[in-house]
This record gives C-alpha cells, sequence and structure tokens, in this order.
C-alpha cells in the first residue's frame, strides 16, 4: 500500500510539472528589435511595462499539488507517515514595494491524502502493539495565508510564505483503539499549518510557474482521545494565472 501511496504522489507531482511547462510558452523572437529610435524607445517603455504586468499580477488564480519527500529527521508517528495534497489558491497583492511584494493567500484543497500507522495496545506487560496501515482521504482550506515574494516586478521571484487551515478526513486520524485503551482516538477535522518558500518564475499572459518547500504540520490540538502530530517535508509545484 505504502509504494501505491508513493507512486500515486509521484505521478501527481510529474502530471503537475508536465501541464505547467505545456502552457509555458516559447520566447518571442529578437527581430523586433530592428526599428526606427523612436519606435525603440517607446518599445522598451511598453516592455517595462509589460514586465510589471506580467511577473506582478495584483490578483492570481492557480492550483499547485505536493508530496511527502523524506523523514529522517522527524520523529515519531511522522517517521512513517505519508501525505499527498492538491490544491486551488487565489492570491491578492496587499503591499509592494520597488524589492518585496506582499500577498494574502487562500487555498482550497479538494483531495488530501495521508497514509499513517495504527499501533492498538493489546498487551501491556510487556508491551504488545497491533500495528496496521491506514489511508484517510480528505478535503481542506487555508483561509489564512501570506506570501513575501522577493525581487518584485522580476522575471524569477523567491518567496517565503506560510498559512493556516482546517483539514476534514473521512474518518478519525488515527484510531488506535483498543480494549486496553478504548478512548486512543483522533478527530475527523484536523487543524494544519505550514511554512516555507520557493521560487516563483513568471511566464506570459501574466502566468507563473512555482516550485518549492513546505514543512507541514497536522493535529487535532488535543480535541481528541490522543492528538498526534504529523509533520511533512513537503515538495510542491504549481501554476499561477494573474491579472
Amino acid at each position: 500500500m505504502l509504494h501505491t501511496f508513493l507512486s500515486r504522489n509521484a505521478a501527481l507531482c510529474l502530471l503537475i510539472l508536465a501541464f505547467t511547462f505545456t502552457f509555458a510558452p516559447a520566447q518571442t523572437s529578437t527581430d523586433t528589435i530592428s526599428k526606427t529610435s523612436t519606435e525603440n524607445v517607446s518599445g522598451n517603455t511598453s516592455a517595462q511595462a509589460d514586465e510589471t504586468t506580467n511577473y506582478a499580477p495584483k490578483r492570481q488564480l492557480g492550483f499547485w499539488g505536493g508530496t511527502y519527500t523524506f523523514h529522517r529527521d522527524l520523529a515519531g508517528a511522522s517517521a512513517r507517515a505519508g501525505f499527498g495534497i492538491f490544491s486551488v489558491r487565489y492570491s491578492r497583492t496587499i503591499n509592494k514595494s520597488p524589492r518585496v511584494r506582499l500577498k494574502y493567500t487562500v487555498d482550497f484543497a479538494p483531495l488530501v491524502i495521508i497514509n499513517f500507522r495504527n499501533e492498538r495496545l493489546v498487551q501491556e506487560n510487556p508491551r504488545v502493539l497491533d500495528v496496521e496501515r491506514d489511508t484517510a482521504f480528505g478535503i481542506g482550506a487555508s483561509p489564512f495565508g501570506l506570501q513575501a515574494n522577493f525581487r518584485n516586478g522580476k522575471k524569477v521571484q523567491p518567496f517565503v510564505g506560510g498559512s493556516l487551515g482546517v483539514i476534514l478526513f473521512n474518518k478519525p486520524v488515527p484510531d488506535r483503539r483498543s480494549p486496553l485503551e478504548p478512548n486512543a482516538i483522533g478527530k475527523k477535522l484536523n487543524l494544519t499549518g505550514d511554512v516555507g518558500g520557493g521560487v516563483e518564475i513568471g511566464l506570459k499572459n501574466n502566468k507563473s510557474f512555482l516550485i518549492g518547500y513546505k514543512y507541514h504540520h497536522i493535529s487535532n490540538a488535543y480535541r481528541g482521545g490522543i492528538n498526534v502530530g504529523y509533520n511533512t517535508n513537503l515538495v510542491w509545484a504549481g501554476l499561477n494565472f494573474g491579472r
């Protein structure tokens, strides 16, 4: 099951990358430079305006997807949990300077997958666990997000960002109930938070390609019988359409 989970998430990322580069426009030819000096001046002014429009749109609508990568630095349940997500994002510039552009972001995730270990206590002394893998599916939203783009107006813009939200799974995550621990169960509704960074690359027609890393966290904030936090080193990629 774990290998299937990995394959599906790898395919998701490859699909996003293929879709993105399919829409990436070819470079324009340079033969338009041979104009009169007056046309050159006006053309340069127009190019600068286009650069601002293409690489620093006020509003953007796009999508992104990501999957977990490595867990060697993560302890406990996180070291054995797989995670994948596909999300739609709306972003709006709320403040900008010649060098930095601050965006407010809202994400809606119609597909979230987590594959985790359920460890049920069946004997206390010596301690014996009944271990099985389980997969939960969910939908999520992160209405509180910020992203700061550096090199505002340039084609290549490094960024840092973070967000807070919720995920509603189709089952409690996790469910470790047993006769010895009848209350060892999590919640369907979990809270999420992430921080990370990446690069946004401007394309023509106000589109941009994004690739980045997030440190992603899921837990129920001690609302359930148990609170198991799942942390993920998430690599993601996406495409934005601006206006």
